[in-house]
């Protein structure tokens, strides 16, 4: 079974959508799907992909054994460049494709622990997009451990890992990625309720930030 884990060598791709519709919202995760079943490229690892339930929108985190492997299957893949890209240009209102690496993990069981990346539909995953300053990514990062570790030994967390961001081409600047997993997402908010003031060096570094819960709807491996 894939996982996330610090230094594991992998590249971890993380493509963000939103879009207007629940209808465009169903579409897109159909076409996803379809790319996620179809997947046997040199190099792919796993998908795992995941519905917004605040609002219309999806988010597929691949891994790839290298950047090279995920630019070689952009390139050859013709029928993701020429139909499944153009149906995700024409529905998607934003599109976040972020190239990252796990640098940072931390579970009940304590830090650099694997969380899994299963298709298990119980639970709540949420995945927050923080944008910075360069001078400011090392500071940023530190404080997105620290949160990790501390959500860690709330009730209803089942992990979190951070992820840096390594390239985009959806906007300037760096950028690093907060992933957590939870029973609910009565959970998560929950917590953001009791710790509304936890997260001051986080927003201190950040020049924009995104959030929004998921639940995992599919997932597939090359283990499997």
């Amino acid at each position: 079974m894939p996982v996330l884990m610090p230094d594991d060598g992998l590249l971890t791709v993380l493509n963000i959508f939103s879009t207007d519709s629940v209808g465009d919202q169903l579409r897109l995760i159909g076409v996803m799907r379809d790319v996620i079943d179809r997947a046997d490229y040199p190099g792919w690892v796993s998908s795992t992909l995941h519905e917004d339930v605040l609002s219309p929108g999806s988010a597929n985190l691949i891994q790839w054994r290298s950047r090279e492997d995920m630019e070689a299957r952009n390139a050859t893949d013709e029928a993701f460049r020429h139909r499944e890209l153009p149906i995700f240009r024409e529905l998607a209102v934003t599109m976040r494709l972020l190239q990252t690496s796990v640098i940072h993990t931390s579970t009940p069981e304590g830090r650099n622990t694997e969380i899994p990346l299963d298709g298990d539909a119980t639970g709540c995953t949420v995945i927050e997009l923080a944008r910075c300053r360069d001078e400011d990514l090392a500071p940023l990062l530190e404080a997105l451990r620290h949160r990790a570790d501390r959500h860690s030994g709330v009730p209803g967390c089942r992990g979190s890992a951070v992820l840096r961001g390594v390239g985009t081409a959806s906007f300037d600047g760096a950028f690093a990625v907060h992933y957590g997993r939870w029973d609910s997402l009565e959970a998560w908010r929950r917590m953001c309720h009791e710790e509304h003031t936890s997260d001051d060096r986080v927003a201190q570094f950040s020049t924009d930030r995104e959030v929004s819960a998921y639940q995992v709807i599919h997932a597939r491996s090359a283990e499997a």
